[in-house]
């Protein structure tokens, strides 16, 4: 996955004529999420939604804030999964009908597995990753990104790779 999203932005950063940079200061982005989850070599999936809003301090550089919920039934037990994470997002592609940006974000992580008051468990979280926005309109866009989340949850640390696809709107120009 990692692969396709380097040659999409290759191919972008190409094909796309040089347009003016993107000036607008905010971005709000919906996204339903699939996670796949690692834990002692067992896999298992979630899915879910997140919501991120970020403030550009220059064109290429904004701060970010995430909430994200996930849910299903691995393993037959009933699973909810909530993170609240902040950091950096860079654009080092940042045109007026796509963007190309990593983002790099810490925070926690909250997950549930099973009934009982032993199923909750809290940890710190650690999401990295790579997403495209492509702009029909102005303001309008679509978004696809592929993250890295580590956390430490029940004594082990789980790998959670994440593919997200979902909406960007923009606005706020400096």
């Amino acid at each position: 996955m990692r692969n396709v999203l380097w040659l999409c932005g290759v191919l972008l950063l190409v094909a796309l004529p040089a347009t003016a940079q993107s000036d607008y200061r905010h971005r709000l982005r919906f996204g339903a999420i699939n996670e796949q989850i690692s834990e002692n070599q067992v896999d298992f999936h979630l899915t879910g939604f997140d919501v991120r809003y970020s403030y550009g301090l220059t064109r290429h550089v904004a701060v970010a804030g995430e909430y994200g919920h996930s849910f299903g039934k691995p393993f037959d037990l009933d699973s909810t999964r909530l993170w609240i994470v902040t950091g950096v997002q860079v654009y080092p592609y940042a045109g007026e009908r796509a963007e190309i940006y990593g983002n790099i974000l810490g925070g926690v992580d909250r997950l549930k597995m099973g009934e009982g008051p032993f199923s909750w468990d809290s940890s710190g979280a650690f999401k990295t990753g790579l997403g495209i926005n492509l702009y029909p309109h102005p303001n309008f866009g679509f978004n696809i990104e592929v993250n890295y989340k580590r956390t430490w949850l029940f004594g082990e640390g789980q790998n959670t790779w994440q593919g997200a696809a979902g909406i960007t709107i923009r606005w706020g120009e400096r």
